[in-house]
This record gives structure tokens, sequence and C-alpha cells, in this order.
């Protein structure tokens, strides 16, 4: 199951995100948060027959939401239309609805777009959504990737050259500790800092660009976040078979 959230706040441009589109899973599901219709409506525009882009679910309060005659073009789509006076944001409420019906974090997966710039409130927002069970699997913001490494997977990213940046952040629920591992990486793993962000505008090491290597990342203990280009290929996670087992090299912040 592949499901797709649209939310409000800066979102890439559709033709950014042809890439990533190409290499997914078809989508099954699509959510609609308050002005992520807005996005939504360009992105089909965009994609036109290529990429089936008609909402399933339509949500949230709707104040941001730019051109309300969408409401009445998708009326036939079920929707839940809430007061604005919460603490749950739109974009949460999109994710939750998401999980629902894509829940088995093997194999299915949750694509948030949307959500970047704009009010910064809303922004951390979205971030720390992953640390909870409802965050999303990728997070396709204006400018990056980003893509949520599960404790004990695995993930192989191509396609990379050596001034495309990578960085590595911890999921918002612990500061320090944690292990990962990194291959193919200019500074690798045991090199990270110990604490917040382990690695920031990382690069792929050049023998593995010359020889058209994949960087993997492995998530031994704790969530991390994976901040990429667009372009990037990254492979399906796989759960590690050493699952919780100490992998030699491994960094034990």
């Amino acid at each position: 199951m592949h499901a797709v959230i649209f939310t409000g706040g800066e979102a890439p441009l559709p033709q950014n995100t042809a890439y990533y589109f190409a290499g997914t899973p078809p989508i099954d599901y699509i959510v609609a948060a308050d002005s992520g219709l807005d996005t939504l409506e360009a992105y089909r525009h965009f994609y036109g027959s290529t990429v089936n882009f008609k909402p399933n679910f339509i949500l949230g309060d709707m104040d941001s939401l730019k051109d309300k005659s969408l409401l009445e073009k998708y009326s036939g789509v079920k929707s839940e239309i809430y007061n604005r006076d919460k603490d749950y944001t739109d974009t949460e409420l999109a994710l939750m609805q998401a999980v629902k019906v894509a829940p088995d974090r093997d194999n299915d997966t949750v694509t948030l777009i949307g959500g970047s710039g704009g009010l910064m409130d809303h922004c951390l927002g979205v971030f720390e959504t992953f640390a909870q069970n409802y965050h999303a699997d990728v997070w396709l913001t204006k400018e990056q990737v980003v893509c949520c490494l599960e404790e004990t997977f695995a993930i192989e990213m191509s396609n990379l050259t050596p001034k495309d940046r990578i960085s590595i952040a911890r999921a918002p629920y612990f500061f320090t500790g944690g292990k990962l591992k990194s291959e193919g990486l200019a500074w690798e793993s045991p090199g990270f800092r110990e604490s917040g962000m382990p690695s920031i505008s990382n690069r792929i090491a050049l023998d593995y660009y010359q020889e058209k290597r994949p960087v993997k990342l492995m998530a031994q203990e704790g969530r991390f976040l994976v901040f990429i280009p667009f372009h990037t290929h990254v492979h399906h996670p796989e759960r590690l078979r050493t699952e919780k087992k100490i992998v030699p090299g491994v960094v034990d912040f």
C-alpha cells in the first residue's frame, strides 16, 4: 500500500518529484489536508493521466485553502472538516488517516508532500511527527527528500554525485545515543557527532562515486532521518538480518 498526503506549506514543484514517483510503487490512497488540496490540483495538471492524483480523503479546517471551488469539485470525495481551534495540525490528522490504511512499516509506504517553509511552528510540528507512530516514511519538502530510517532497517542510495549533500538527523525523541553504520560516505559513522544531528552536508565518497557503488546507511538502534536530493535513487528499506545484534564498525553514540 502506498499512501500519499498533500498538505499545506511549501511543497516541491511537481517536475522535481518525477524521478521519485517513477521509482516508487503506484499510489493506492491519497489524503489532501487543507491547502494541500491546492498542491494536489497542481500535481494533477502536471502529471495528467501518467499518475493518478485523485484524492480519496479530504480533511482539515480549510483556513488556508486558496481555491475554495475545489471543495465543490471533489464534493463526492469523503471528507472531514475540523474546527480551526485545535492542537493537532491538519498534517498530523492526515498522517493519522494515512497510517490507518497503510499500517505495515515493513511493506507499506506513506509519502508526505509539502509542510516545509512558511510557518515555522507548523514545520517543526511536521518534524516532531517523526517521534510518533503516525509519521511519514518519506517527506518531500520544497528542496529535499527526507527518508525515515527505522530502527533495524537499512537503505541504499545511488545516482549521487560528489556535489550532492547528504545529512542525517536523529528522530526528535532522542538527542543523543543510537547506533548507526554508514558505508560510502566521505566521512563515516565513527566520526559522526555524538549529539544532535550526526552528520550535516556529508557526501558520497569519491571511490564509491567513481565505481558507481551505492551509499548505505544502517540503523542498529534508534530512528534516523536522511536528507537527500530529489534525483537520488533510494532502494526500498530492508530490515537488517542481524536485527539488534551489534555489527562491527557500528558507532555507538
